[in-house]
């Protein structure tokens, strides 16, 4: 029998998605899409898929990319935060093993200098 302490837990993570999407409060950002760039980790306990090998035990990362840009698409947010706060709530409902999610948003070309705006929101062990 296995201890609790004796779990195999991993990162499966998104490093720089893109998703283009309308996004932002003010009038022109309604408009047009704007791209975000999605850093997302996710806390897994990695012990049935090592043992199996197979994609029904982990976290698809193919799926969490679609959620995450189905969710984006969909919805139409206006603020980065509340996308995140969702995307979050979204992993954990398909997921329900999941340990801990650390998102980082990041909002390119926002800025009247140059430059990009990010919200990064987390939950649980990361």
């Amino acid at each position: 029998m296995q201890r609790q302490n004796d779990s195999m837990n991993g990162i499966i993570g998104l490093k720089d998605y893109p998703i283009s999407c309308i996004i932002g409060d003010l009038p022109e950002e309604r408009l047009r899409e704007q791209q975000l760039l999605i850093d997302v980790e996710v806390r897994f306990p990695f012990d049935k898929v090592i043992k199996t090998d197979t994609l029904e035990d982990t976290l698809d990362y193919m799926l969490v990319a679609k959620k995450l840009k189905f969710l984006a698409r969909t919805r139409k947010y206006r603020l980065i935060e509340l996308f995140a706060a969702e995307a979050i709530s979204v992993l954990y409902k398909r997921w329900p093993l999941i340990k801990g999610v650390r998102i980082k948003i990041r909002k390119k070309a926002c800025l009247p200098d140059g430059g990009e705006a990010y919200v990064m929101l987390s939950k649980g062990e990361i």
